[in-house]
């Protein structure tokens, strides 16, 4: 008897296994169909673009194919995200405990399998696009005679019930306000995220909650019943993808090291010419790439063998690097710019121009920093050799496909030649077809340019899906409108506000990606800006704030105790202590 047991065991141990290996492969393969119909609204947006520069007239049904297609995409890639564990997680305690602990802690909210991987448009047809679903509860919440009616539950006793320890209120006579239940709710979220829940899951928990609470069972259920599609098929939201997909290609294309190597032809000679030459290289290749730890990992690839041969210090080489990386989403295209743009309904293109100039400062800056830092301590960046003009020359020439790609797509948005998603489409087609020509890229390595698209765009479509429950629940409690009302009347100037909200996004970007924490508080802290007078027209104030809070924000993934550009670094350079890289970074 207890040998077929045993046996019954032993078949059940071994056929786990070979279920998880049948749902890798189907997860992957999934993914892959995904990002093959992304290829393909890829391929129609060009399509039409040549088409109505030929005929006159674009392809009909491409705003149909790419917004169907879209969602198909999303959908198809969520679950190979989930099985590789794509989701983001505020790591603030997980990540600093025993590897055990932190597993099972993991473990909660993974599947068991295991994980071997780690502007403007043209007028006719931006008459077209829909308003983006998180950004009308923005409206909703900041004019409340738009608030829908089911706000009014909040004062019902039905209401208050369904909040846990709102009986016990009821019954003193304190009754539960919209602005209550929302920070009660903001602190379960925060609990949650701490207990590195996945931020789109804690939202959409937090949210769902929220819902049920002020109008029931129902209006969720109806809300969830269209809200997620329509969330992905969305004309506007398209470009995410696309962006990530063209960095993928770029990263894929060896582009990062032509990139490095023009940079280091022209300061390589100079005391800390090396880190300055990574820093110019972040910033180019963040034009063509849009993610800050992207950027900082691709380039550190690149920089820190040459930074190691020279002798630099590990602090100046990790630190440099670190700070170089925040140019990511700075320079643009930027997919967190982007979002921005769609929560608050902004132009695109206006904020891509907006954040240009700053961003070209701000690597500048870094690199008069390293400059600082050598004179002090010039053993920390020994001079290179000095590169004949023949070189610089050659190395120029490996920088020219970066520059004509950021012409042709930032040109082409900023000049009403097409629109974001199919400029976006342009730049993945070009950075496609480099990767070919230049890097050799073979139909395995575009398979692995749409896995890594799946593992990110699926993550950020969790956490725009978790979002726009969270801020449709925070629109019907009123909240927003009540927050900026308060703020208005309490006599606080509006630049003295302004470094309260700036310092908040600093403390926040040390433990939270910039991406979350955008979608997180923009529903907020916007309407309270918004209803401040710096003395600007409300679009300028509008894409005036969406800077300032961008490079905070970026200032935050380099500060310690938690900084994730400094963590990013660090991994690939462990014989530096993470003192020491946090050291590299304060003069940044």
């Amino acid at each position: 008897m207890s040998d077929g047991g045993s046996r019954t065991g032993d078949t059940g141990a071994a056929a786990r296994p070979g279920l998880e290996r049948a749902l890798e492969r189907a997860c992957t393969w999934l993914a892959i169909a995904g990002g093959v119909v992304m290829l393909a609204f890829m391929t129609v947006s060009v399509a039409s673009i040549v088409s109505r520069s030929v005929f006159g007239s674009p392809l009909l049904g491409d705003f149909e194919l790419t917004e169907r297609g879209t969602a198909v995409a999303i959908f198809a890639m969520l679950p190979y995200c989930h099985l590789r564990g794509g989701h983001v997680v505020v790591d603030m305690f997980v990540g600093h405990v025993s590897g055990g602990a932190a597993s099972r802690a993991r473990g909660s909210h993974r599947p068991g399998l295991r994980d071997r991987g780690r502007a403007d448009g043209l007028a006719p047809r931006a008459r077209r696009l829909r308003p983006v679903p998180v950004q009308r509860h923005v409206d909703d919440a900041a004019d409340p005679d738009l608030v829908d009616v089911r706000a009014d539950r909040l004062l019902d006793g039905d209401a208050r019930a369904r909040v846990p320890g709102a009986r016990g209120a009821r019954r003193q006579g304190v009754p539960m306000s919209g602005m209550a239940i929302s920070l009660l709710m903001f602190g379960v979220m925060m609990a949650l995220l701490v207990l590195a829940v996945p931020v789109g899951l804690a939202l959409l928990l937090v949210g769902g909650i929220g819902y049920v609470v002020v109008s029931g069972w129902d209006p969720l259920l109806n809300y969830m019943n269209g809200a997620p599609y329509f969330q992905t098929a969305n004309y506007s939201l398209s470009v995410i993808p696309l962006f990530v997909l063209m960095g993928q290609f770029a990263t894929s294309s060896g582009l990062s090291t032509g990139i490095f190597n023009a940079a280091a032809a022209f300061l390589g000679h100079r005391r800390g010419g090396v880190a300055m030459a990574g820093i110019g290289a972040c910033a180019a290749f963040g034009s063509i790439c849009g993610s800050s730890l992207a950027t900082a990992a691709t380039m550190a690839h690149v920089s820190l063998p040459e930074m190691r041969r020279l002798n630099y210090s590990g602090a100046l080489a990790t630190g440099s690097l670190a700070a170089g990386g925040t140019l990511g989403i700075l320079i643009p295209p930027s997919v967190v710019l982007v979002i921005y743009a769609l929560l608050t309904e902004q132009s695109i293109g206006k904020l891509f121009l907006a954040a240009l100039v700053p961003g070209i400062l701000a690597a500048i800056g870094y690199m008069i920093a390293v400059a600082i830092y050598v004179r002090f301590d010039p053993n920390a960046g020994p001079a290179g050799p000095k590169a004949t003009l023949a070189q610089r020359l050659k190395a120029l020439l490996e920088l020219a496909p970066v520059i004509v790609v950021f012409v042709v797509v930032m040109g082409g948005i900023y000049g009403g030649f097409f629109t974001p998603t199919e400029g976006a489409a342009v730049g993945a087609v070009s950075t496609a077809a480099i990767a070919i020509v230049h890097g050799g890229l073979r139909i395995k390595g575009i398979v692995e340019c749409l896995l890594g698209t799946a593992k990110l765009t699926a993550m950020i479509f969790m956490i725009l899906i978790g979002a726009d429950l969270f801020n449709a629940f925070l629109a019907l409690t009123q909240m927003p409108a009540q927050a900026a009302a308060a703020i208005a009347g309490s006599g606080l100037s509006p630049m003295a506000v302004l470094v309260l909200i700036l310092v908040f996004y600093l403390v926040l970007g040390c433990v939270m990606d910039s991406m979350s924490m955008i979608l997180i508080t923009i529903p907020v802290l916007f309407p309270i800006v918004m209803a401040l007078d710096f003395g600007m027209s409300p679009e300028h104030t509008a894409i005036w704030f969406g800077i300032l809070v961008l490079i905070v924000v970026e200032v935050g993934l380099i500060t310690p105790p938690f900084g994730l550009n400094v963590f990013v670094i660090n991994s690939l350079a462990p014989e530096v202590p993470m003192t020491e890289s946090f050291r590299g970074v304060l003069p940044f």
